[in-house]
């Protein structure tokens, strides 16, 4: 593992055309001494990013301050399962005590940083209760941004190895295995299951009421007070019509609801504007697109079922 010089680093934000910036590290805080180096250097140059890192960030409090402080407002934690059979299949050992997430998440929560949460169902271990235990999960840790995944196996990893090996692998178009589509032949579960209860629940995951309820639990503890780096004035203005147009023009309920309650937090300080309404425009744009996507859900769970049963007969064919 290499790490670049940190005043080169700086040097390159500063030269970014933006002053919102998204760190690629896979973990950008696995050396703690340099992370809270990078922090405070990056401290004076006003900038709001996001980045990945594993969920022991929460141990260290002195680190989650200087985040803060440094503009992070967003953190991608791979927690990947709940299931701690799960977890062995993929060698993640330091999520294993799965019983310090849920404190864990709330003391991320509390410096104003909220969690872009991935999950992964589809392992020999699960069933389909993981999709509800999920979303039961992400309730109540008020954790906005849920990405699910089903179990993929990439040609040159280790699991397409053990897939291939007994016959699992679908017959499908290798774009498929971006982790929206079953491509295995899973143990607990068919693959038109597998996709019916994915769309449900990411569908249940971004409706108007849950974002209600997640903001609700999200945005208690007063965490979310600091202000980020100013936009343009006419992306400004742009973003303000779009939420103008999509939550008070609109006869939805739950839209009007949920705007009014950030509105209301806005209004009394208990949130930065900025906050507020990076919260309903990012629900937004994952309602549409989930939207989007079930208008073609014939042709989807069509497809599915085509190349689902050649994998089908093959796994069946070696005693499973």
């Amino acid at each position: 593992m290499r790490y670049r010089e940190i005043e080169n680093v700086v040097e390159e934000i500063k030269a970014a055309p933006s002053k919102y910036l998204f760190f690629v590290d896979d973990n950008l805080t696995i050396n703690k001494k340099y992370a809270k180096e990078l922090m405070r250097a990056i401290i004076p140059l006003g900038i709001s990013w996001g980045c990945m890192c594993s969920i022991d960030v929460a141990t260290d409090d002195e680190l989650l301050r200087l985040m803060a402080e440094a503009g992070c407002f967003n953190i991608l934690i791979g927690f990947e399962s709940l299931n701690p059979a799960s977890l062995d299949e993929t060698n993640k050992l330091h999520n294993k005590a799965a019983t310090i997430y849920e404190p864990a998440i709330r003391k991320i929560h509390s410096y104003g940083i909220h969690i872009n949460a991935s999950f992964v169902v589809g392992f020999d271990n699960d069933t389909l209760q993981e999709f509800d235990n999920i979303f039961d999960f992400s309730m109540r840790t008020g954790m906005p941004s849920v990405n699910l995944h089903l179990l993929a196996a990439p040609p040159g990893s280790e699991i397409h190895k053990k897939y291939k090996e007994e016959g699992r692998l679908a017959a499908c178009k290798p774009e498929f295995g971006a982790g929206h589509f079953p491509t295995l032949h899973y143990m607990n579960m068919s693959q038109i299951e597998l996709f019916d209860r994915y769309m449900e629940t990411i569908s249940r995951l971004y409706s108007f009421d849950t974002a209600l309820k997640k903001a609700e639990k999200l945005f208690s503890g007063g965490g979310f007070i600091r202000k980020g780096v100013d936009i343009p004035a006419t992306m400004k203005a742009r973003l303000s019509w779009i939420i103008f147009k999509e939550f008070i023009l609109t006869t939805d309920p739950d839209r009007r609801k949920l705007f009014g309650f950030i509105f209301g937090l806005i209004r009394t300080k208990k949130i930065a504007i900025d906050k507020g309404f990076s919260y309903l425009l990012s629900m937004l744009s994952s309602y549409l697109q989930i939207e989007q996507h079930k208008k073609n859900m014939n042709e989807y769970r069509k497809l599915v079922m085509e190349y689902s049963k050649p994998a089908f007969r093959e796994w069946k064919k070696i005693g499973n």
